[in-house]
């Protein structure tokens, strides 16, 4: 386990919240709860949830990975968190979740969530379990590997694409560094290939959700 877990609702003013690209100074509801990620006396990470009792789940509202952490541990062990909390709270370990585009498809593939209505998701105890073993335990086994669509390669250089396929993902990129100059934000470059941050390395994202980024995914897709 890369990071140190601990609750910061009550404190999230006090904390130095640089290099966080939310606000999260304003809480999505009054009952959710924050928690921290804290590596190498860093604060790598954010998560808010609320657990709802009557519903017997935990509702993540948001997370967020600084990006210096980000294609480390950080992301599954808040995750685990949540679904740890779940079972203490006698949930079963379910944890309920919004996502938004190809992150979507990201969170089924890496960490193993399972389809509710419209674009939420969620982690059943099985999924929960699992998390935990690979992320908080560290016992995890091969027969907890999840079996993906599509095997990417671990080097981008390996992943072949075609000349017009790179003809439209320099279109797509090239859009994306318009609208940085325009509006001063945009795409996030991953640090590794295999980090679905952004944009700037679309065949490896295309690769890991198995089919292209359409256009509206392109509109909506999230700037962390």
């Amino acid at each position: 386990m890369l990071s140190t877990i601990a609750e910061v609702t009550h404190r999230i003013d006090s904390l130095n919240l640089e290099g966080f690209e939310f606000d999260w100074t304003r809480k999505s509801s009054k009952n959710s709860l924050i928690y921290s990620a804290t590596a190498c006396e860093e604060l790598a990470g954010l998560v808010e949830f609320e657990p709802l009792t009557d519903l017997k789940y935990n509702f993540m509202y948001l997370i967020e990975v600084t990006a210096e952490y980000r294609g480390t541990s950080v992301a599954g062990e808040l995750l685990a968190f949540i679904g740890k909390n779940s079972i203490e709270q006698g949930f079963d370990g379910f944890v309920v979740f919004e996502s938004k585009s190809v992150y979507y498809e990201y969170y089924i593939q890496k960490y193993g969530a399972k389809p509710l209505i419209g674009r939420r998701l969620h982690f059943d105890k099985e999924a929960t379990k699992r998390l935990i073993r690979r992320y908080l335990e560290l016992t995890y086994t091969s027969e907890d590997i999840l079996k993906p669509a599509m095997i990417i390669s671990d080097h981008k250089s390996e992943y072949i694409i075609t000349p017009e396929e790179k003809a439209r993902h320099d279109a797509i990129i090239a859009k994306g560094d318009a609208y940085v100059m325009k509006h001063g934000h945009g795409i996030v470059p991953p640090k590794s290939r295999n980090e679905l941050a952004g944009l700037r390395y679309i065949p490896s994202i295309e690769a890991t959700i198995g089919r292209r980024i359409t256009e509206n995914e392109w509109e909506n897709m999230s700037i962390r």
